[in-house]
């Protein structure tokens, strides 16, 4: 009888591990609360700070790594490594025109950008754009 209650509580420990599957699975594969780690190491070589001018304007991105993001979507939720960049944007007078630096983003914030997906094989990554007031400029 011993024996069953110890073999019934080491199953259940061990079914109840969380599922850890590689970072780009399709969505529709990806089981509930499942984790998608980068396993490969594909999103430290893009960590950091880039700065590059546009149209006169200087734009500085702040890229940095998130474990085990939540993802939720209407049917399901998972957990991702991702990417996540913030911002600071300024004219040529260096008047701040835009700034998510430090700015407090929640999963209700515009802002955010994320990354969705890498491409290994062409050396990219995909991100998602929430936009800003109002949604604008989203986009991925």
């Amino acid at each position: 009888m011993r024996s069953i209650i110890v073999f019934c509580g080491l199953f259940a420990v061990l079914s109840c591990r969380a599922q850890i599957l590689p970072l780009n699975i399709w969505m529709e594969n990806t089981p509930n609360n499942a984790h998608l780690k980068d396993l490969d190491n594909e999103l430290s070589p893009y960590v950091g700070t880039y700065k590059a001018n546009y149209k006169g304007n200087e734009v500085t991105l702040f890229i940095t790594k998130e474990e085990d993001k939540l993802i939720k979507y209407s049917d399901q939720q998972f957990y991702k490594d991702i990417l996540s960049i913030r911002y600071i944007v300024k004219n040529s007078s260096g008047i701040v025109l835009q700034n998510t630096k430090d700015m407090y983003l929640n999963d209700q914030s515009r802002f955010k950008i994320l990354s969705m997906g890498t491409m290994p094989p062409l050396g990219q990554i995909a991100f998602g754009y929430d936009g800003t007031n109002c949604g604008v400029g989203w986009g991925r």
